[in-house]
């Protein structure tokens, strides 16, 4: 039998650290966040940049325009890492067995949430298409 709230737990749980990629990536890459958004709806709190959204199943990562291409496409494919990067680091240091199921979950929508990449929409992978075409094309600076 399918537990409702470890489900809804790893949900809201995943689609938080894939959107934290996205941001985590952008302020390595020192581009500036202009809207972190967690969840859609009535809006119940903002700090600074981030909002958090009454309905926590899906977010945003709005950044700046004008950055170079590979940025960008560093930037798109985060989300997606940050999952992957999460459910392996459960994995290794244990915290997988404090509750399997919440973390058997976790690795589902980690699995599912490599469909993002197909470039279709406003999915990761069509963002990423989209920064690979652009004509921002400036150099990797080292």
């Amino acid at each position: 039998m399918i537990n409702l709230w470890t489900f809804d737990a790893a949900l809201f749980f995943s689609i938080f650290v894939h959107e934290a990629g996205h941001a985590l990536m952008a302020m390595m890459l020192g581009v500036r966040i202009t809207r972190f958004r967690y969840g859609f709806g009535p809006l119940l709190a903002r700090v600074g940049v981030f909002e958090w959204r009454l309905v926590p199943v899906s977010g945003e990562v709005q950044t700046v325009e004008n950055m170079a291409a590979w940025k960008g496409v560093l930037i798109a494919l985060a989300g997606v890492m940050m999952q992957w990067i999460v459910v392996v680091m459960a994995m290794v240091t244990g915290i997988a067995r404090l509750d399997v199921k919440f973390w058997a979950w976790v690795l589902g929508l980690a699995m599912v949430g490599v469909l993002n990449l197909i470039p279709v929409g406003t999915m990761d992978g069509a963002v990423a298409w989209k920064w690979l075409k652009s004509s921002h094309r400036a150099p990797i600076s080292r």
